[in-house]
Parts: structure tokens; C-alpha cells; sequence
């Protein structure tokens, strides 16, 4: 069953039996090829929403997916129907190209962007809709869809470019206990419902490829970590400025190595029907070899990664090694292609780890496997019971330690549920990517009154005219 389709669990909160009860009933109704007919189809439907959103980013898929989650998020709490995801051409073409050739197009020919789905949530005509709703962050202001009144002209869209209006990603301590309290305004559910539908549109339009890595790596028949490495492939400016790099790339290797080696020996139990493999997704391709190496003169865990073009060692990033590279378009959205390749795989691995702090792992990996946690702890997985848990992990500055989270609080507050390796050796130095409501100020409120401005959300009545009543959504 895909994971689309549990998107209604509450993650990382008690579920409830009744909540447990309505899962697997919906989980019993419908199949994959179902869900995502319905899902590609859903989303040519033309119909005149009152208002919908435009969100393009910057920077690599990491970055954007960060964004793009707070835009879907923002859009769910006011009941925005459509979102359309879209980059700066750095492969020529328009804006809707990059995110066009990861989805699938809009319309064959068409320059069009094709929209992720966002009113799930608001409609029980189908059974593929999610029914629970999240309540507003308290400094959000509460609008709502209407017509306009009169001779009103109201704005049929809203544009975010690159940060969105009232998220942020930098907490104090209280204000961050607080976000936890309010299990996190829905954003943790959201952010999941986002990604599936986000990787499941990427398998359904790169399906073959996706196929042959599972059958030239054997992944169903091992129990996969998958590692993600942020070496830079030496990449200067911002990503130096920021500490992002590995000091000593070859010793660091080596212990990471020999931390997993180490972790595999003292829970064989775990991998006795499904041996521990490693899926290594990096920006530099040397990397993936030299981890075998190490591996095959100690444990001979298997390290593996997706075929694909790695950019020349030492020039940087696939994103920036490819941009701006309008003579070969098609290898230029290669490039984003390998990366979005990189990201599904990391999705389906039991466990994912971040080697280095990068915003790649904190998207879809993180909203995965820590859903994943959450399901294995409710029992609601169809795994055995010699399976091996589900974490997100993190290494430490020197590869010799790795901490290990089951559950988005703790991964905030850095409450290792496990550690592995040097217990004493210094951690990751992580900044946290994910972007959440701020609500522990006013300036929400005035900003996205006026980000909102104008539209159909809420918009100033002309004086002596009451209010209409609001839209209604044309039945599917």
C-alpha cells in the first residue's frame, strides 16, 4: 500500500483506536494505481477556484521543497484549492520547466504548471481525501473565501517567491516548545501529505527508471539506510561561509564506516532476513567507492547509489554545475531528475541518515521515515517483528558518533533516542531547515493581512453592503 494513503495518521501523536480504525478501513478501500489515476487527473480539472497560489523558489530541490512546504501549509490552513510549484529557469525553458519534467506536464506541448492538490482535506465526496483539518495559529488572521460584493474586482492569485509570509525556521527554545504544544499547527501532517503526493507524481512519471535501481541494488531484499552526504564537491561561497564542509573527507569516511559496521554487529537481529545495505546519495561521486572499500575490509556492508551523471569532481553541486546551461536543456534537467531520484530513494529506506546538515534530508527523508516511526510504533505496519525500527540519524563532526531520533520533537530538541559510536565526540551542528507558523508574536497577523490583500480571502466590504455567503466547491 503506498504511503499516499496513510497521510491521515496524525504523525508523531498518539493516535487514538477510532483514528487507528478509520485508517486501515480507508487503507482496505483503495490501491496505488487508483490513487494516483485519480491524483493526475485531479489536478487537469479547470475549474474556477476563487483563488489559488503561485509559489517559485530558488536555490536546489532541498531549499524549494522547505518553501514550498510552508506555501502548501500556509494554503491548507485558508483553504486554497491549488498550489503551482515552480523554480527560476536555471535550465532555460520557463519557470514551470524543472518542476514540469519531475511531475509530469501539465498538458502534453503545454508551457503550462501543473498544480499539487491542496483541498484534500475539505471535501468527503471521495475517499482519497484526508478529513482532518488543523486549527489556525493564533497569531494567523482568521479569513475566509468569499465573492466579491458589487462591482468588486477581487485578485484571483497569490504569489510567494521564495519565503513565505508568516514561517520561519529559527526558534527560541520557548517559542519552539510552544510549536510542539500545538502539535505543530497541523504542519508536520501537511508537510507529509505534501511529499507523498510530491514522490508519488515523480514515481508515476519516472516509474522505469525508479524500477531498474530497485532491481540493480536488490533493494527489497535488504534492510536500507539511506545515507545522504554533503561533501560540496568543492563548492565555495555560501556553503564554505556557513562551516557545511567535511574537514577530512578520507578520515571522516573512515569512521562513518566503521560506526555503521559497528551497528550492524551489535543489532544482527535486525538484519538476519534482510541484510543491512547502505544507499548513498552525495554530490560527489568518489564518495560512494571509497565507503566500499572501507566496508569490504571490515563488515562488508554493501554500498550502493542510483546510476546516474555525477557532476566533475571539484565544481560544485548538480544544481549550480548544471544552471544556466541552456544550450543542453535536457541535461540540465538531468541533473534535477538525479536529485529528485536521490530524494524518492532516500524515502523508501528504513532508516535515513544525514551525514552532513543539508536541507535535501530535512524535506521529504525526514517527513518519511519519522512517519514511518510513527506507524511502526502503533503497530501499523505490515513489517515482521524482527523488522528494524525506523530513525532519522544524524553523524557527528568527525563520523564517529551518530544520534538517532523517532520522532519529530525529539529530532527538534535533539533528544537522541539512540546514540551509536564516541558518546563523547561532538555532534552534528544542524540548523534546522523546516519551517514552521510563527506564532509567538503579532507580525503574522499584519503580514499576511496584507500579504492577502485584495483577494477573495476575506476582502474589505464597500460600506452599506453586507456579506455574501461563502463559495462553495463544485462537487467532484
Amino acid at each position: 500500500v503506498a504511503a499516499a494513503f496513510t497521510f491521515i495518521v496524525k504523525q508523531l501523536t498518539p493516535l487514538t483506536d477510532q483514528q487507528i480504525g478509520h485508517t486501515n478501513n480507508i487503507l482496505q478501500n483503495v490501491n496505488d494505481a487508483n490513487y494516483l489515476n485519480w491524483l493526475y487527473y485531479e489536478r487537469m480539472e479547470t475549474i474556477p477556484f476563487p483563488i489559488t497560489m503561485n509559489c517559485r523558489c530558488t536555490n536546489g530541490l532541498g531549499h524549494q521543497l522547505t518553501r514550498l512546504s510552508a506555501a502548501y501549509h500556509l494554503a491548507m490552513l485558508y483553504k486554497i484549492p491549488r498550489i503551482y510549484p515552480s523554480s527560476n529557469p536555471l535550465c532555460g525553458g520557463n519557470i514551470f520547466s524543472i518542476h514540469n519534467s519531475l511531475l509530469g506536464p501539465y498538458e502534453i506541448d503545454s508551457e503550462m504548471g501543473a498544480p499539487l492538490l491542496v483541498d484534500l482535506p475539505f471535501s468527503d465526496e471521495n475517499i482519497f481525501r484526508n478529513h482532518t483539518l488543523f486549527k489556525l495559529p493564533t497569531s494567523f488572521p482568521n479569513l475566509t473565501v468569499v465573492p466579491p460584493v458589487g462591482k468588486q474586482v477581487l485578485r484571483q492569485t497569490v504569489d510567494i517567491t521564495n519565503e513565505v509570509v508568516g514561517y520561519a525556521n529559527l526558534f527560541t527554545t520557548t517559542s519552539l516548545d510552544g510549536i510542539i504544544e500545538n502539535e505543530y499547527w497541523g504542519k508536520d501532517r501537511s508537510d507529509y501529505q505534501m511529499y507523498s503526493q510530491f514522490m508519488d507524481l515523480f514515481r508515476r512519471t519516472h516509474s522505469d527508471r525508479i524500477k531498474m535501481v530497485m532491481q540493480q541494488t536488490n533493494f527489497q531484499q535488504h534492510t536500507v539506510f539511506g545515507l545522504h552526504i554533503r561533501a560540496g564537491n568543492g563548492e565555495t561561497g555560501d556553503f564554505v561561509n556557513k562551516g557545511r564542509g567535511i574537514n577530512d573527507i578520507e578520515n571522516w569516511l573512515i569512521s562513518v564506516a566503521e560506526v555503521l559496521c559497528d551497528y550492524e554487529k551489535q543489532n544482527s537481529r535486525f538484519f538476519r532476513d534482510n541484510p543491512l545495505m547502505v544507499f548513498v546519495s552525495t554530490d560527489t561521486a568518489s564518495i560512494i567507492q571509497k565507503l566500499q572499500s572501507i566496508s569490504n575490509a571490515k563488515c562488508k556492508i554493501p554500498y550502493v547509489s542510483a546510476d546516474q551523471a555525477y557532476p566533475e569532481e571539484g565544481v560544485g553541486v548538480s544544481f549550480l554545475a548544471y544552471s544556466g546551461n541552456h544550450t543542453d536543456q535536457e541535461k540540465c534537467l538531468n541533473g534535477w531528475r538525479d536529485m529528485a531520484l536521490d530524494m524518492y530513494m532516500l524515502t523508501q529506506c528504513n532508516t535515513v541518515i544525514a551525514g552532513t546538515y543539508s536541507s535535501f534530508t530535512q524535506t521529504a527523508p525526514l517527513s518519511f521515515v519519522l512517519h514511518k516511526a510513527q506507524l511502526y510504533s502503533h503497530g501499523m505496519t505490515t513489517e515482521s517483528s524482527t523488522a528494524h525500527p525506523h530513525y532519522f540519524c544524524e553523524f557527528g563532526i568527525a563520523g564517529d558518533r551518530m544520534d538517532c531520533f523517532d520522532s519529530l520533537s525529539n529530532w527538534i530538541k535533539k533528544e537522541s533516542t539512540i546514540v551509536t559510536g564516541n558518546v563523547n565526540a561532538a555532534r552534528q551542528k544542524r540548523r534546522m531547515e523546516v519551517k514552521f507558523p510563527v506564532d509567538h508574536d503579532s507580525s503574522s497577523t499584519v503580514s499576511l493581512g496584507r500579504f492577502f490583500k485584495g483577494t477573495a480571502l476575506n476582502p474589505p466590504i464597500p460600506s452599506g453592503l453586507a456579506r455574501a455567503p461563502p463559495i462553495q466547491r463544485p462537487p467532484i
